[in-house]
């Protein structure tokens, strides 16, 4: 599937296709109903300009019946998520989100991280997994971590892609911070 956007502003026009899309997280793999026009927003960052899919009618074309990133808009609130499926491309990883009080040592958020990695690994291959910490769930959806804890090759998020998820033979634990 193909989706062409113009800018009813200064008439750029863009394309992008499903296949561009597959490993886009944000957009959740599904082609965007709308682009931010980059011309006329870098020439006025205050005021952007809608370039609307050719395919979405002009009654749809409403900012309030989408979110920033051009899909629809849920119609419910947002649920608090606890594992998120974050792959890039051929990179299969996972953001889980645990809520914990106290002030927990490393050992101990290494062996909660531990519990939430075997739920995920016992049921597919990943290449790597890293585990949030945070007080509360808004600030689970909102806010950085007070500790993070990264479960892949040499404990180094960025070497994920560097194996084949499944090959857990580098995998070792590592906190990243922690602010508790």
């Amino acid at each position: 599937m193909m989706r062409t956007y113009k800018c009813p502003n200064c008439g750029l026009i863009a394309t992008r296709t499903s296949k561009e899309m597959e490993g886009n997280n944000l957009t959740k793999g599904q082609l965007p109903a709308f682009l931010i026009c980059g011309k006329c927003y870098s020439e006025k960052p205050s005021k952007s300009v809608r370039m609307w899919g050719d395919d979405i009618p002009e009654e749809d074309r409403n900012e309030k019946k989408y979110n920033n990133y051009g899909l629809e808009r849920m119609l419910k609130k947002r649920e608090f998520e606890r594992a998120s499926d974050i792959s890039f491309q051929d990179c299969k990883r996972y953001l889980v989100r645990i809520l914990l009080r106290g002030s927990p040592s490393n050992e101990d958020l290494i062996e909660k991280a531990g519990r939430a990695v075997q739920e995920i690994i016992v049921k597919e291959k990943v290449n790597g997994i890293a585990v949030g910490f945070w007080r509360t769930k808004g600030e689970a959806m909102k806010t950085e971590a007070v500790a993070m804890v990264v479960w892949a090759p040499g404990g180094i998020w960025g070497e994920a892609y560097t194996v084949k998820a499944g090959d857990y033979s580098k995998h070792r634990y590592e906190v990243e911070f922690n602010r508790y």
